[in-house]
């Protein structure tokens, strides 16, 4: 870990910080002694990063969100990875023509649904008004 880290959803279940390493893009957890594990390897911040990272109540998941602009659309991505070492991520939802930029905001109770907010646009020359207070429930 380099330098510049945010820990944007507070604390996990256990007590730990889930972040973003900004200097490298890579989703990280910190332990309350201090030690840092690289969970999910971005590819340095102006390629491709991970952000919101949001821990399933019983520790067994984690959703987030990444981002790589080779991906259609700007390729903004909500994932969900299992807490084991190796697993792969799996896509939940993509970026859409007029949503991007999904995040996990809350789990259920159950960790079987995680709310999603999105970013709202507009495409240029619209006569459509913003969408205002959409939610999408995704299930884990």
């Amino acid at each position: 870990v380099k330098g510049r880290i945010s820990f944007s959803n507070g604390l996990t279940p256990d007590g730990r910080l889930a972040g973003t390493d900004w200097d490298t893009g890579d989703v990280i957890v910190r332990e309350p002694a201090g030690r840092i594990t690289r969970m999910i390897a971005g590819r340095d911040k102006a390629t491709t990063w991970g952000e919101e990272p949001l821990v399933s109540p019983d520790l067994s998941q984690m959703a987030y969100s990444w981002f790589d602009p080779t991906l259609p659309g700007y390729g903004s991505q909500l994932r969900l990875i299992p807490n084991k070492p190796g697993s792969q991520a799996r896509v939940l939802v993509n970026r859409q023509p007029d949503m991007h930029s999904p995040g996990p905001s809350a789990w259920s109770k159950d960790g079987r649904s995680i709310l999603t907010t999105f970013k709202l646009g507009v495409p240029a020359g619209s006569q459509r008004a913003p969408r205002q207070g959409d939610i999408q429930i995704s299930n884990a």
